[in-house]
């Protein structure tokens, strides 16, 4: 008999974000299961804001799988204990599993990047047993080699996967798909948020569209902007902003 854990979207449940005045903008943090897109220029936020849902679902005593491969591991959690988002223990712990991908921006060829994602299929299965969160930050370097029925087809596994009771989150960098890519992204996604930046006032800040949260209560804001602040982590600016 199969083991495999199949959630309908009646069970869904809400994993906090660790951030309370971020939890509130959000209605309340990331449903679960679901797939989770974060799309974003480069120096958005896209790296801090996943940080800030792992540490959350973290708290929440789940267990965590992140593929990275724009950085190291040693940067990666460099990176978030700077911003007050410290994984140390959790990652010592056992908690939180971090694979890097070696230099693939800088080696990365076509039969590679193919190769990656065949692993990163293969092994779908085997994570979600062991893993109630599995992330990966970016797809940018991989996707800038594959064809756009690889990419949707990496993505029809990562909606299967998610249906079996996981949150998958998957980082890019914007502009990276096609048109078709992307309406793929937007329907098989249950959470689809996009970064940018701006100035507002004066202040340089990040700002946070909220496009999709399914099952989810309607959350109070459709933008969010917020600083990432060395002592504080993510800090909610108090700005009104026009729907984006």
């Amino acid at each position: 008999m199969s083991t495999q854990r199949v959630f309908e979207y009646h069970e869904l449940t809400t994993i906090t974000t660790g951030n309370e005045e971020l939890d509130t903008r959000m209605g309340g943090g990331i449903p679960y299961p679901s797939l989770v897109i974060i799309e974003g220029s480069i120096g958005s936020g896209k790296t801090t804001l996943l940080a800030q849902f792992i540490f959350g679902a973290l708290l929440a005593e789940k267990s965590v799988l992140l593929l990275l491969t724009e950085q190291t591991t040693v940067q990666f959690l460099n990176q978030t204990r700077n911003i007050m988002i410290n994984l140390d223990k959790y990652y010592a712990g056992g908690a939180l599993s971090i694979y890097s991908l070696p230099r693939v921006s800088n080696v990365l060829t076509k039969e590679l990047a193919h190769t990656y994602v065949e692993r990163i299929i293969n092994h779908l299965p085997l994570w979600i047993q062991r893993f109630n969160i599995i992330a990966i930050d970016s797809l940018t370097p991989l996707a800038r080699e594959l064809s756009d029925d690889i990419i949707i087809s990496l993505f029809l596994n990562f909606r299967r996967a998610a249906s079996q009771g996981v949150i998958i989150f998957v980082t890019y960098h914007e502009d990276i798909f096609s048109s078709k890519v992307k309406n793929s992204i937007t329907a098989l996604s249950d959470v689809y948020l996009k970064l940018s930046t701006g100035e507002f006032g004066g202040r340089f800040v990040k700002l946070l569209h909220i496009v999709k949260i399914r099952g989810a209560p309607e959350v109070s804001e459709s933008t969010i902007a917020f600083e990432v602040d060395p002592a504080f982590g993510i800090k909610i600016v108090p700005i009104a902003i026009a729907k984006v």
